[in-house]
């Protein structure tokens, strides 16, 4: 069997430059990510982290929370609200930065995923 090359390893996106020949940042420059509240509150780690973001999530939005883990309750949906969303804007050394948007989410935490102590 033939050895694959090193130092390729990854597909590369192509790069995209914008008029002035600075190049654009892919779209995983945004997140998306998912807290379950803990007696309302912000827990410390998110459930899960999307590489993109949903301006349609907004306070009220309600959304399912599908379990995919094997062996694990795979199959389980929970019902999700939206009660808190929270925008942060990094800003690094260049000309682009990066946004996440925090979205805290009452859930029912009895649900069989949460009981794997996933964070």
């Amino acid at each position: 069997m033939a050895r694959r090359p090193s130092g390729r390893n990854k597909t590369q996106l192509p790069k995209v430059l914008e008029i002035a020949g600075q190049p654009i940042p892919v779209v995983k420059d945004a997140a998306t990510e998912i807290y379950v509240a803990e007696n309302g509150e912000w827990p410390k780690w998110p459930l899960t982290t999307l590489l993109v973001d949903f301006p349609w999530m907004e306070e009220g939005a309600n959304f399912d929370l599908l379990n995919l883990i094997p062996g694990h309750g795979m199959g389980a949906r929970v019902e999700a609200r939206v009660i808190e969303i929270k925008v942060v804007v990094e800003v690094h050394k260049g000309k682009y930065g990066q946004v996440r948007r925090k979205v805290l989410v009452e859930a029912d935490r009895d649900a069989s995923f949460f009981a794997l102590g996933i964070r």
